[in-house]
């Protein structure tokens, strides 16, 4: 579906000159967290005249999607996303006073779905589970070796410090222990000294019910801190973010 709505980066990665292809035959399924009438964290921040924006969740971390969707077919992978938006393409820096807007117009990437007229086709709390179908369809059904899920979010916690932090499942004591595994790794490569990445498990409803060999939810930011929602905002901070996550991969992969 990706391929039809963004020939750009499909001709940019048809165009690359393969150095290594570390990640071919494995199937990746990217989860851009919130998006159609969901827009997750929505916090306050400034730009560069000091006047007030707002930074949405949905639309920024849509953009880290993007991005490391496009490393990650570069390296050989075969890789889907779960949510969809007819704008597709990456975005860069706009002017200071002005932030991503919340257009609302994400859908699930699920063409039998999108036929009807129904709220179901867009994303929201309520029907969450739609993102772990499309990750097994997409799997081919049945938990095979050489699958991953990553789900990708930028929340607004005061609760916790700023930095990454990595969720792996973990419902009522029992460890997901391939999902712990992947988490561990994803953490170590997203820890930095000036900004220590974080881990947990939780019982979360996207990473429930998944097929694939390990699952995990990477808060990449904690835009409760103003500096993590300025840096959120600036396409090369972006950049930077979805190469840690692809970092993190090929670092599993690696270990495999």
């Amino acid at each position: 579906m990706l391929q039809a709505l963004n020939a750009d980066i499909e001709a940019e990665i048809s165009s690359y000159k393969y150095k290594s292809q570390l990640l071919k035959n494995w199937r990746i399924v990217l989860d851009p967290g919130h998006g159609g009438r969901d827009p997750g964290a929505i916090v306050s921040n400034t730009d560069g005249e000091n006047q007030a924006v707002h930074v949405v969740e949905d639309e920024y971390v849509y953009d880290i999607t993007l991005r490391l969707y496009k490393k990650l077919r570069m390296e050989g992978a075969d890789v889907e996303l779960t949510v969809i938006s007819p704008n597709h393409h990456i975005r860069e820096n706009l002017l200071a006073t002005i932030t991503f807007v919340h257009e609302q117009n994400e859908v699930y990437n699920d063409e039998k779905t999108n036929f009807r007229n129904a709220l179901s086709v867009r994303p929201a709390s309520a029907n969450i589970g739609q993102r772990a179908t499309i990750a097994n369809r997409f799997f081919g059904g049945a938990q095979k070796t050489q699958t991953l899920f990553i789900s990708v979010h930028a929340d607004n916690s005061p609760m916790r410090p700023k930095g990454p932090l990595v969720i792996y499942r973990e419902s009522k004591g029992q460890i997901d222990a391939p999902s712990r595994a992947f988490a561990r790794t994803m953490q170590k490569t997203l820890d930095h000294p000036g900004m220590p990445a974080q881990i947990g498990g939780r019982n979360l409803a996207v990473l429930r019910n998944n097929n694939a060999s390990a699952e995990i939810l990477v808060e990449i930011r904690n835009v409760h801190d103003q500096g993590e929602a300025w840096a959120l905002r600036f396409h090369s901070r972006r950049e930077e973010d979805a190469d840690r996550i692809f970092q993190g991969v090929l670092n599993y992969v690696g270990k495999r």
